[in-house]
């Protein structure tokens, strides 16, 4: 998707529609699915590999305990 931003000053809006986007997928995944492939799920996040998938998963987790606690 970035490959095709008409300039490089879309850069930035562009990446943050992708991340608004990953963490809208990531959030019917979890209502979704009880468990799933760790390539499953790179590829519905439009992530490279398992490093990037651990990544976001520490942003998502940081986050929810941010707001809700630890558990």
């Amino acid at each position: 998707a970035q490959s095709n931003i008409p300039s490089e000053s879309y850069g930035y809006f562009i990446e943050i529609l992708l991340q608004t986007i990953r963490d809208e997928i990531a959030s019917c995944l979890e209502k979704a699915y009880a468990t799933m492939d760790v390539d499953e799920a790179c590829r519905l996040l439009h992530l490279k590999n398992v490093k990037e998938l651990q990544v976001f998963l520490k942003k998502i987790f940081h986050i929810f305990e941010t707001f809700f606690g630890s558990f």
